[in-house]
């Protein structure tokens, strides 16, 4: 199974009423913070502080009051976020011996 199948797979279990996410749909808010979020949905100040740093997509405005999220940027940003490199969290082992160099 390859990772967008499974990822499909998770988002449909988790975000509820979501069974996929067109290309061309227009998400709002509170879609968008289950869809990063999962079964636990992230806060919307979360969402804007990503946008302000990069790691979500800016909405578009179909009118002056109304923000939404295009589905195709959904899933580019949730797919940047699994393909990113994770480097391991040094173990307390060496923070141990830095701070025993150090003295």
């Amino acid at each position: 199974m390859t990772k967008t199948a499974l990822m499909e797979t998770v988002s449909a279990t988790l975000i509820p009423g979501c069974t996929s996410v067109e290309d061309e749909g227009f998400y709002d808010l509170s879609f968008v913070c289950g869809f990063f979020g999962g079964n636990k949905p992230l806060n919307p100040a979360t969402i804007y502080r990503g946008i302000a740093a990069g790691r979500y997509p800016r909405p578009v405005r179909p009118s002056p009051n109304v923000n939404r999220w295009i589905g195709r940027e959904l899933k580019a940003a949730r797919q940047a976020i699994i393909d990113e490199v994770r480097m391991p969290l040094p173990s307390p082992k060496h923070k141990q011996e830095r701070c025993r160099a150090a003295v």
